[in-house]
């Protein structure tokens, strides 16, 4: 009978619609390892490339408002709609008037930190290392060549996506590609 009063119990309780949760996050603390910005220009590593190290170590992590907040740099508008704010330590925030504006956002902060890191992973995976790194790269490339999906094959992984997921990466490297251009028009700005 008290197990057949606790199923009972069980069951109602399952019944019952749950409130929706609802909460505004507008606040978030973070720390990034040593090196979080990839840019190595022609004047040498980012000024960012070590300096939350002594956080980082020590487990310490540093206010991030969302959506931007007070302190570090200017913000920057690369497109109408698409805002960058890096904090104190480099690191960008964001802000958008849609969605597919944020995937653009995201790609061109990204492009800005670590664009050569992300030439050498796309030769990486093309099989074409070795073209930049020299003959040490080759059996990297003859791997990559012999063993990786080819463009086609990616494609077509990529079309089964669902569409929404494709309109996100699309505008993602959209914004990969405007730093790139921007980066063909104004040389300083490539990193080494």
């Amino acid at each position: 009978m008290n197990l057949r009063r606790i199923l009972t119990a069980v069951v109602a309780l399952a019944t019952v619609a749950a409130a929706p949760a609802s909460a505004r996050v507008i606040q978030a603390e973070t720390v990034l390892p040593p090196g979080q910005s990839g840019f190595v220009g022609p004047g040498g590593p980012s000024s960012h490339s070590q300096d939350q190290l002594a956080l980082f170590e020590k487990l310490i992590f540093k206010s991030e408002p969302l959506g931007g907040g007070p302190g570090g740099t200017s913000p920057s508008e690369p497109r109408p709609g698409v805002t960058i704010r890096r904090d104190d330590f480099g690191v960008p925030a964001i802000s958008a008037t849609n969605e597919s504006d944020l995937w653009w956002g995201a790609g061109y902060a990204v492009a800005q930190d670590r664009l050569g890191e992300m030439e050498l992973f796309r030769r990486r995976g093309a099989g074409t290392l070795a073209e930049v790194l020299g003959k040490d790269s080759l059996n990297a490339d003859y791997i990559a060549r012999r063993d990786y999906y080819t463009d086609a094959e990616l494609m077509q992984m990529f079309q089964k996506l669902p569409a929404a997921l494709r309109a996100r990466t699309q505008a993602y490297v959209d914004g990969v590609n405007a730093w790139i251009a921007h980066v063909r028009q104004t040389p300083a700005d490539m990193p080494s």
